[in-house]
């Protein structure tokens, strides 16, 4: 062939790879279904061919939607595939390989495979919420979709790369089935919250709110159930109130409130400052419409918070931050936020259900025995005291509420210095009491 070429004898040769990169989409459209299932068959039997690089990056593969396409891009990634066996879906983000012309082995050879699970996850099951082409009303349906994702988390749930890949993804798209009030939607894990009784009565002066739609748990799979929940979870839906993250602007009221401590701050970059406040979703409209069954349940929800992560990490989810240019400094510093509004919500505001059936703050509770009964009758719930210092003692609620106002006052008195013998004393007329 070179001494051909060498001495004139043909015009050009044209190797097999070159003449296959000339074909194009027009060209390819133009030609009957049999001259295109022919070319393919032929190119099944050219192993090395179909292998070439060239090869791979030229359009002449026909797809399902008849249009052609190169089975890989020029960057090299994939861009066709074989659909998957069990896949019907019908929105897709994916380009498929039209298999009445494309063979296995023709698509074998070329490279063209079925997508991970990972792409087609992306790519077909989660773009098709992103692209709002899911039908809210067929359970059904979305139900096998979120057992496809539980079982991909699952298979990723020690790969940490993938995994966060993978709950970054989904928490960005609108997927779950949930309901707002009478309404039907489609909602962002991590706006959402799994329906409890005491959800309901804590969110019971406002309908702001998104639960997930109980007919989809209901259609999952029961031996996936529990995996559902724990993946949910991962996403951000939550059982209890939120604690939500609030941007205050840099003001002397803001700051005043959150007992921040004025700072010597570099003059252009007065207003360069984060001021990353914390408060609990719902408690403004949990607080207007206040009743002691609401109380409860915020109150045994909070003990579930406690209970789950303990009193040291759940006050640290209390902080907020506080980031500003310091004059004289170059980096960002950056400090805490102690007394963020959820902090207060929960220590000064009036929340607490009374025995006497009234809302009143922490500094108001001078005992356990202050509090509706159910606030300390269980195990579960004096965790709650403990994390809010109230004192607990049993011996007390034998006692008729006299009787236990005088057991306090007593206690309040040894806490000032005052001995029980300097009462006796004091009664008997035969002395007197000085204290600071």
């Amino acid at each position: 062939m070179d001494f051909l070429k060498k001495h004139n004898l043909i015009g050009e040769y044209l190797a097999p790879e070159s003449l296959i990169a000339k074909l194009t989409p027009t060209f390819m459209e133009n030609q009957p279904m049999q001259w295109v299932s022919g070319l393919y068959s032929i190119l099944s039997k050219k192993k090395t061919l179909l292998s070439a690089d060239v090869v791979r990056k030229t359009p002449f593969v026909r797809c399902e939607d008849g249009l052609y396409r190169a089975a890989y891009l020029q960057n090299g990634s994939a861009q066709l595939f074989v659909r998957k066996k069990d896949d019907d879906a019908e929105t897709t983000n994916l380009f498929y390989v039209d298999n009445a012309l494309a063979d296995e082995l023709f698509c074998n050879l070329i490279g063209i495979n079925e997508p991970s699970e990972e792409t087609y996850i992306e790519k077909s099951v989660l773009a098709a919420y992103a692209e709002r082409k899911k039908n809210r009303l067929d359970i059904g349906s979305l139900a096998k979709d979120m057992e496809r994702l539980v079982a991909y988390f699952t298979s990723v749930l020690y790969k940490d790369e993938e995994r966060k890949r993978f709950i970054e993804l989904a928490k960005s798209i609108p997927f779950v089935a949930s309901k707002r009030g009478d309404d039907c939607i489609f909602a962002k894990p991590s706006s959402l919250y799994f329906h409890s009784e005491d959800l309901v009565a804590y969110f019971s002066g406002t309908t702001d709110y998104e639960v997930i739609d109980a007919d989809l748990l209901y259609a999952i799979e029961p031996t996936m159930r529990d995996k559902t929940y724990f993946f949910l979870q991962n996403l951000g839906v939550s059982f209890y109130p939120r604690l939500v993250d609030v941007n205050r602007p840099s003001n002397q009221a803001v700051l005043s409130s959150l007992k921040l401590e004025p700072k010597s701050l570099r003059v252009m970059d007065n207003g360069d400052q984060i001021i990353a406040d914390k408060e609990f979703d719902g408690f403004e409209s949990f607080l207007k419409s206040w009743n002691v069954k609401s109380a409860i349940a915020f109150y045994n929800m909070l003990s579930k918070m406690i209970g789950e992560c303990g009193a040291y990490f759940f006050r640290k989810q209390l902080n907020g931050l506080y980031s500003y240019y310091e004059k004289a400094k170059k980096n960002r510093t950056e400090e805490p936020i102690l007394h963020t509004t959820a902090y207060a919500q929960l220590f000064k505001m009036n929340w607490l259900p009374s025995v006497n059936g009234q809302e009143i703050s922490l500094d108001e509770v001078a005992d356990a025995t202050d509090l509706d009964e159910k606030c300390y009758l269980t195990d579960a719930n004096k965790q709650v005291l403990m994390f809010f210092g109230i004192n607990f003692d049993s011996k007390l609620l034998n006692l008729a509420p006299e009787q236990r106002a005088a057991v306090l006052l007593v206690n309040q008195l040894k806490e000032m210095g005052i001995t029980e013998n300097d009462l006796q004393a004091l009664l008997s007329g035969k002395a007197t009491i000085s204290y600071k």
